[in-house]
């Protein structure tokens, strides 16, 4: 079996023995949550944690924050700065940055591995859409990868940026 179907089928397994229990929704964005995962606003962001019984470093995290856009964000500019994150912070570069439609909303989406924290592997999703520009992140601890492909897959989606009246 190649390596990209080896890769699907593990996603594939990963995803039908989650449970979708309930949905992250806030003034800007909406998503399903797999049971046990447990989300709090933080500052500006929201911050959502995998079940973590031991107490112990967070093996996997979702991040969200979205603010009024300034002339700098566009997917052009977004592109550009993950295509700079990697060589800056000595990251190692996953998945290059690409434009991905996802629910009618077009995203720029790219993986790292040791842009955030070392050994942690960090997806990026960025888009503007009604006068919100909004950042999605997935970070999942390199040892655990394999078990968060899945969560990371579903969650990404059925993000939705929620519609924002026009600003005056």
């Amino acid at each position: 079996m190649n390596h990209s179907l080896q890769w699907l089928v593990c996603c594939l397994a990963g995803v039908s023995a989650l449970a979708w229990a309930e949905k992250f929704e806030n003034l800007y964005v909406s998503f399903n949550l797999p049971d046990g995962w447990k989300c709090q606003r933080e500052g500006t962001e929201f911050v959502c944690h995998a079940p973590n019984p031991s107490n112990r470093d967070h093996a996997a995290m979702m991040i969200m924050t979205a603010k009024v856009p300034g002339p700098d964000d566009t997917l052009a500019a977004y592109m550009e700065h993950l295509g700079k994150i990697a060589p800056a912070k000595g990251a190692s570069v996953v998945k290059p940055s690409a434009r991905v439609n996802l629910q009618g909303t077009l995203w720029v989406d790219a993986t790292l591995l040791g842009s955030e924290v070392p050994n942690y592997y960090t997806r990026y999703m960025a888009t503007v859409k009604d006068n919100i520009a909004v950042l999605y992140t997935f970070s999942v601890h390199k040892s655990r990868y394999q078990d968060f492909a899945g969560v990371s897959m579903l969650a990404a989606q059925t993000l939705q940026v929620k519609p924002r009246p026009a600003l005056r």
